[in-house]
């Protein structure tokens, strides 16, 4: 995912946000691969070999999390811990933006020959794990949490979802 969308997103969950007329108060923070450019206005943590320390950010502290590919930084054996922790510092009515790249499309690109060696090899071998949209919607949904928006971009996906009351 390139800044640019990074930064669209966050506009647009800032304005979505101005429009309900209910400001949260708390960080906005944007969990990001090692080196990509940061967004402004938002408290940024780093993904270096799969690791990252969220630990600093109290339970329920966060009103925004802007982690559009943290699914593809981790190891897929520790994802859902990784997702369990995260949706513990969203604050009730926070925001969340995380994806990665989605198994089935990456698939379909392959037995439609519509992605190159390049292309296959910068996903496959740069990726920590590779999920799809429905699982991660379910177990989203699961931890009750609104999903607001869930859309494909090439082979990656990304799903908006909100924090409901009573959630973990």
């Amino acid at each position: 995912m390139s800044t640019q969308t990074v930064t669209n997103v966050a506009q647009i969950l800032r304005e979505a946000e101005q429009l309900s007329g209910e400001g949260l108060v708390g960080a906005n923070l944007a969990i990001l691969p090692m080196g990509v450019e940061h967004p402004d206005g938002y408290q940024v943590l780093e993904v270096m070999n799969g690791n990252f320390n969220i630990d600093q950010f109290s339970e329920g502290e966060c009103v925004e999390i802007l982690a559009p590919n943290i699914l593809n930084l981790v190891p897929f054996s520790s994802l859902n811990d990784v997702i369990l922790k995260i949706v513990s510092k969203l604050r009730t009515g926070g925001a969340l933006t995380i994806g990665g790249t989605d198994s089935e499309m990456l698939a379909r690109a392959i037995i439609n020959h519509t992605i190159n060696v390049e292309s296959l090899n910068s996903h496959v071998y740069n990726s920590e794990a590779i999920t799809d949209i429905a699982t991660t919607k379910a177990f989203l949904t699961s931890l009750g949490l609104q999903i607001l928006s869930a859309n494909y971009n090439g082979l990656n996906y990304e799903i908006r979802a909100k924090r409901q009351s009573g959630t973990n």
